[in-house]
């Protein structure tokens, strides 16, 4: 059985926590994203001493990383002084979850890929091929966190054609596998159910 806080301290904790997450769903622009609000919101809602709590928290916590990442590609693409370049990473953001190249992406822009190639490493100092992944990457921890789809339909949602590979980048990119990802809302709750 878990010894309770004192409910002053359950009540320091809860706020302290939820303004700090308030902050950074804020900076992350809550309000673009739905799937963030609603998990704010669902957090809000929740009484820091059930054993859900922890659950809602990480959910949030992911929520806002994913939201953070996002503005972060937005930011450096808007950083950007080449107008050529700019449209490249609108192409990719827009274009990510189908197959792309640089091919389709320079055409418009009357570059060949060799060149579109060399401006957009010269220019933000990641390849084409690396702005692909972690645009993919991005939109792909929104959907693990937000919705309930399995892993290999995600995969194929943001644009692998195979789970595998999908799981590559994703590890390589984020530091964990998909499934780890996901399941640490329910090893939080695993933990919270042993106090």
């Amino acid at each position: 059985m878990r010894s309770e806080q004192p409910i002053a301290e359950r009540l320091l904790a809860r706020y302290l926590v939820t303004h700090t997450i308030a902050r950074t769903a804020q900076l992350a622009g809550a309000g673009r994203h739905p799937a963030l609000a609603a998990a704010f919101v669902e957090l809000s809602m929740s009484d820091i001493a059930s054993r859900t709590w922890h659950t809602d928290l990480a959910k949030l916590a992911a929520h806002c990383a994913a939201a953070l990442e996002e503005r972060r590609f937005a930011r450096n693409r808007s950083r950007v002084s080449d107008p050529r370049v700019a449209a490249m990473l609108r192409a990719i953001s827009r274009s990510h979850p189908n197959k792309i190249s640089l091919a389709t992406i320079a055409k418009p822009l009357n570059l060949s890929p060799w060149h579109a190639s060399r401006l957009l490493s010269a220019i933000t100092g990641v390849t084409f091929r690396e702005h692909v992944h972690r645009r993919r990457i991005a939109s792909a921890r929104h959907l693990l966190c937000g919705t309930q789809l399995p892993i290999k339909q995600i995969a194929g949602r943001v644009g692998y054609g195979s789970s595998g590979r999908f799981g590559k980048h994703f590890k390589r990119l984020v530091g964990t596998t998909p499934r780890a990802f996901r399941a640490r809302d329910t090893v939080v709750t695993a933990r919270n159910d042993y106090k």
